[in-house]
């Protein structure tokens, strides 16, 4: 059975893997649309528009962090882990 879990975790790696990448290609988007804004003259045109690329710039940026961050296994789950 170990190499099935090794596989399953070597999936859940690569999965949290491909969606930072999405996340930070968004965010890569985000300050592209933020720099864009200032095109507008008008404050009031601008700022809605830099505002949301902000917010959803930097939702992204923290959701790509969380995914790479490493996970550490919780006292239970080591302990059913090495039981088996």
């Amino acid at each position: 059975m170990l190499g099935k879990t090794h596989h399953t975790t070597t999936m859940k790696t690569l999965a949290r893997i491909i969606g930072a990448l999405a996340l930070l290609g968004m965010a890569g988007f985000c300050v592209f649309g933020f720099m864009a804004s200032f095109e507008y003259s008008e404050t009031a045109k601008r700022l809605p528009w830099q505002m949301g690329y902000g917010a959803l710039g930097i939702v992204c940026l923290s959701g790509a962090v969380m995914l790479l961050r490493p996970r550490h296994r919780s006292s239970t789950q080591s302990s059913t882990d090495t039981a088996r």
